[in-house]
C-alpha cells in the first residue's frame, strides 16, 4: 500500500466491528479490502476533489452497522449489495486478486483461493474485511486473517471503472515508436540468441516473466473455467503471466503477434503482442554482455553490448547480501508485488549495502538479478 493511502488509514482511526483497528501496514503490493473496496465505491459514486476516505469511512460504518445485516430498503442498503455483489465477483474469478494475512502481520500473504468467495452469503467478507483460513465460513467477529487485494489488479479494475463512469476511451499506445512487434523482438533474439521458432519465444517468454521487458497486448480475451470474463484493449501483460506460455502451442501465431497463456483455472489469448523496445534492447544487451550460447553477428541496434572487462559481475563484496535481494526481487515479481527488477529493487533500496547512490546500488542489484537468471 503506498504510504498516501496508509497515512489515509491510518488518520481514519477505523476499526471492523469487534473493535480492532483496520490495517496501515500491509507488504508492498497489496491493499486491505476495505481500502480497495472504498476505492471502488469512490470511483462509482464519488465527486471529483472528494476523498476516498469519505468512502472506507461509509463502508466501513455500513459494515459496522447491525441495520445493515438485517432485511430493507434504501440507498445504504442498495449500495451496501451491489458493492458486496460485484466486488465478490470479480474476486471470484480472479479479475481481483485476493490473499490473507495475519492480522498484526508477521508472516507473508498467503494467495485466497477464488473458490473461496464463490459462497452463498459473501458478505460474509465484507462484515470483517477478514477471514478464518481453517472455517471459511465463520461468522465470527475477530477472524484472524485480514482479506489483501493486489494493487495491480485493483488499478486495472479502478481504470476500467472510471473510464465506464466517464465514458472515455482508452489512449492508444504509439506502437511504431516505442514498441516493437512480435516478428521485430524475435529478430533481435535471433541476432544475439541465434534462436528461432520456440526456442526464440521461450526466450521472450521469460524475458517477460522476469520482468525484464514490459509488454502490451492489442487485445486480451480471458476465460475463467471455460466462461469468458472480459475483453480488453491496449491490455498491459503481467510478468507472471507469461509464465504460463507453452512455446510450443499452435495457438501462439508470431506473424499477427499472437500468444496463448493459461494461469491457474484462467485462459488468456493474448492478440496483438507488442513489447517496450528500450527495455527489449537493454535486456538483449544483458544477455550479449553475459555471452549467451550461440551469439551471433551484431546489428546496429546492439553496437554498444560488448562483454565486460575485469571481475565477473556477482563476485564482488556485496554477493551475498545481493544473492538475498535478488530472490527477494524474484518473488515480488512472482507475486505480482513488482513489474520489474528495476522497481523490485527500488522498494528495497533500504536493504541493498553499499556506499554508492541509490541508483548505483540499485542498478547493480538489478544486474545481479539478470546474471542469475540468465
Amino acid at each position: 500500500m503506498e504510504a498516501k493511502d496508509e497515512q489515509v488509514v491510518r488518520a481514519s482511526a477505523l476499526t471492523r466491528v469487534d473493535g480492532t483497528p483496520l490495517p496501515c501496514a500491509v507488504p508492498p503490493g497489496w491493499v486491505p479490502l476495505p481500502v480497495a473496496a472504498a476505492k471502488v465505491l469512490h470511483t462509482v459514486l464519488g465527486q471529483p476533489g472528494q476523498s476516498w476516505g469519505e468512502a472506507l469511512a461509509a463502508c466501513v460504518a455500513m459494515s459496522n452497522s447491525p441495520d445493515y445485516w438485517s432485511p430493507g430498503e434504501g440507498d445504504a442498503h442498495e449500495i451496501g449489495n451491489w458493492l458486496i455483489r460485484n466486488v465478490a465477483a470479480v474476486c471470484a474469478n480472479e479479475t481481483l486478486v485476493t490473499g490473507f494475512r495475519p492480522v498484526g502481520g508477521g508472516a507473508p500473504v498467503q494467495h485466497m483461493p477464488a473458490d473461496w468467495w464463490d459462497i452463498e452469503q459473501p458478505e460474509l467478507r465484507f462484515w470483517t474485511w477478514s477471514i478464518d483460513p481453517d472455517d471459511i465460513l465463520s461468522r465470527r467477529l475477530d477472524l484472524p486473517c485480514w482479506i489483501l487485494v493486489t494493487e495491480q489488479s485493483l488499478s486495472l479494475q479502478i481504470e476500467k471503472l472510471w473510464r465506464h463512469r466517464w465514458k472515455t476511451p482508452k489512449i492508444r499506445i504509439d506502437v511504431l515508436g516505442d514498441f516493437a512487434p512480435a516478428t521485430k523482438a524475435l529478430e533481435w533474439i535471433a541476432r544475439i540468441t541465434a534462436e528461432t521458432g520456440a526456442p526464440a519465444i521461450a526466450r521472450l517468454a521469460w524475458l517477460g516473466n522476469l520482468g525484464a521487458v514490459p509488454a502490451v497486448a492489442g487485445i486480451v480475451t480471458r476465460a475463467y473455467d471455460g466462461r469468458p470474463v472480459f475483453k480488453e484493449r491496449d491490455w498491459p501483460v503481467p510478468a507472471a503471466l507469461w509464465a504460463g506460455v507453452e512455446p510450443t502451442d499452435p495457438r501462439n501465431t508470431i506473424n499477427s503477434g499472437s500468444f496463448y497463456a493459461i494461469s491457474g483455472r484462467s485462459e488468456y489469448l493474448l492478440e496483438g503482442v507488442m513489447w517496450e523496445t528500450d527495455p527489449l534492447l537493454a535486456a538483449l544487451h544483458n544477455l550479449a554482455a553475459l555471452g549467451v550460447a550461440g551469439q551471433a553477428e551484431r546489428s546496429p541496434e546492439f553496437s554498444k553490448a560488448s562483454p565486460r572487462r575485469g571481475r565477473r559481475k556477482g563476485t564482488g563484496g556485496y554477493a551475498k547480501q545481493d544473492a538475498r535481494i535478488v530472490a527477494k526481487i524474484r518473488a515480488m515479481i512472482e507475486s505480482s508485488e513488482a513489474n520489474s527488477p528495476w522497481d523490485a529493487a527500488g522498494a528495497l533500496l533500504d536493504e541493498i549495502p553499499g556506499a554508492g547512490t541509490d541508483d548505483s546500488r540499485r542498478k547493480r542489484v538489478v544486474e545481479a538479478y539478470y546474471a542469475a537468471h540468465s
